[in-house]
Formats: structure tokens, sequence, C-alpha cells
């Protein structure tokens, strides 16, 4: 698990919007005792409300 803070720039206005998130990342087994790692999935959580009412404005 990855705990992060993003910070999104709005290329239209110019505004920042800041922001934490969550992320899962699940590598290979195989890829792993191979020694090169690959990932098999990820996921990310974020709360989204933050960055819709700054696009609203």
């Amino acid at each position: 698990m990855v705990i992060g803070q993003v910070d999104i720039t709005i290329a239209s206005s110019g505004r920042t919007v800041s922001g934490e998130f969550t992320a899962r990342f699940v590598v290979e087994p195989e890829s792993l005792q191979a020694g090169e790692p690959r990932l098999a999935a990820s996921t990310v959580w974020a709360d989204s409300a933050p960055l819709l009412d700054a696009l609203k404005a």
C-alpha cells in the first residue's frame, strides 16, 4: 500500500488542487523471482470532490 499527496493543475484555469491518495500494487511472483518485477495489478483511490469543485469554478 502507498499513501501519498498529489497536486493537480487544471490547464484551462491554472488552478492547482491538492489531495491525498492511496494505492495498492500487486507484483507478479514469477517476475519477482526472476529478478525483473512486473506489476500484475494496481488500484488507486482518491477523493475526487475537490477536483470536481475546481472544474465547476
